[in-house]
């Protein structure tokens, strides 16, 4: 299994290499790049938050009583992950590949 890390790393990785690949260089692609990465960090936080705490939550109100109510993650999740497949369709890349050692 692949740490986070490696997989942030390699995720980085192959973006950059699509871009050279590309013809595409310059500091604005690679600046957006770290905005994909960032959203990517974003993305596994909210998916933790959604493991963790489901997507369902129970609303607590001061005069005892109690809702349920959909987790904010779960809209938060599916927006930012639109943001980030246009992000890469606007670059021209695709979808970063990485291959698990265990696949191997």
């Amino acid at each position: 299994m692949v740490s986070k890390t490696d997989l942030r790393t390699a995720i980085q990785a192959d973006l950059l290499d699509q871009l050279d690949r590309t013809g595409k260089v310059g500091h604005q692609y690679k600046d957006l790049v770290n905005d994909y990465l960032t959203m990517w960090d974003t993305k596994e936080k909210l998916a933790e938050d959604l493991e963790e705490n489901g997507v369902v939550r129970t609303r607590y109100y001061s005069n005892g009583t109690s809702t349920l109510e959909n987790s904010k993650s779960t809209e938060q999740f599916l927006k930012l992950n639109a943001q980030m497949l246009k992000l890469l369709e606007s670059l021209g890349l695709n979808e970063p590949q990485v291959i698990d050692d265990d696949e191997m």
